[in-house]
Formats: structure tokens, sequence, C-alpha cells
């Protein structure tokens, strides 16, 4: 048995049973540790078994030291989140894309749900920008343009994504068809 945990850790745990407000898991700790039912998802749920069943193993991030009873607090909310966040900086780092689903709109521009985070596509970054209650419901193809894990701020591009998905499917030798935008000394664009 391993007695030394602390916030922030993650610790790989089964649930031993359930009980209003949550569940206990087993880390090897001198006591079960508390997974309440507001940390278990990043989706409001009501029955933690749902997402958590009885001797499952999983990973879970201590969010709260021991308490007088030597019990640590768990949260596979908070443990989800820092996983969305890593992956959403690798795809930003490596200018991929990902799917995500719109979830509402304001005069900017759309929420969208990513990864279980919320993010926001300005209307300049949508390739349909003039019907937005449209979008309500739709899944869009975006790249990342910022990323905030601090401010919790995820903006997101759609219309580069489209602009990048086209320019991918373009080879050497290929005959295409474009216009003229604009003449300079070394060429044109």
């Amino acid at each position: 048995f391993d007695y030394e945990f602390q916030k922030g850790q993650i610790v790989t745990g089964k649930v031993v049973s359930y009980e209003t407000g949550g569940a206990f898991i087993d880390i090897g700790a001198k006591s079960p540790a508390f997974l309440p039912t507001e940390e278990a998802s990043l989706r409001g749920i009501a029955d933690v078994s749902a997402i958590v069943p009885l001797d499952e193993e999983r990973e879970f991030l201590i969010i709260r030291d021991q308490d007088a009873d030597g019990q640590l607090t768990l949260s596979l909310r908070q443990f989800e989140l820092r996983k969305a966040w890593d992956a959403l900086s690798e795809m930003q780092d490596g200018k991929q894309s990902l799917q995500v689903r719109v979830t509402g709109t304001n005069k900017g521009g759309v929420t969208v749900d990513a990864r279980g985070l919320r993010g926001f596509i300005p209307r300049s970054h949508l390739n349909e920008r003039d019907d937005l209650e449209a979008l309500k419901g739709t899944t869009l193809t975006v790249t990342v343009l910022e990323l905030d894990r601090e401010r919790g701020k995820l903006v997101l591009s759609n219309r580069l994504a489209a602009r990048s998905a086209a320019i991918s499917q373009l080879e050497i030798g290929q005959l295409v068809e474009g216009k003229v935008a604009s003449l300079k000394p070394f060429g044109a664009f």
C-alpha cells in the first residue's frame, strides 16, 4: 500500500460501493477515496454507477487531500478535462483538425462542444456565416486557433480546417482551376 497521496496526483482504483452523492473507490490508501457525483463526468449525471461500474479499474485525479478520517476526494471530470486540454493542445501543435458539435449561437459566432470542452468559432471563421441558427446540432470540422487552458478559452476555425483539407487534396502535376487575385513582379497570386 502506498499512503503517499497528493492533490493533483493521478491514481488507479476500483469502485467498492455506492452511496448517495457518490462512490467509494479503493486506491490502495488507508481508507477508500470518495468520488462525488458531480465529479464523475464532464456531462451532468444522476447515477455514478452508469459511469463507473463496480470493480472496473479506472484512473482518477486526486482533487482534495486527506481529511481527518484519511479519506481523499477524487475526480473523473477534472481528469477528463485535463486529457481533453492535452489532446487539443497536441492537435494545435500538429495542425490537426477535429469534429465538433454546434451547441449554440451568439452575435459573434457559434459555441461548440469540443471533446467535452466549450469552444467558440467566430463568424469570420465559419464557412456558413449567414444562418447560424441552422448550424445548431450539426457537426463541423475545425482546427484550433487559440487555446488558453488557464482562462478556459478555446477558439476554433471551420474555414481554416476546410482550406487545409482542400490543400491536402492537391498533388504535384494536378490540373486545377483558379482565379488570378493579383500580379506581382515575381509572379501571380
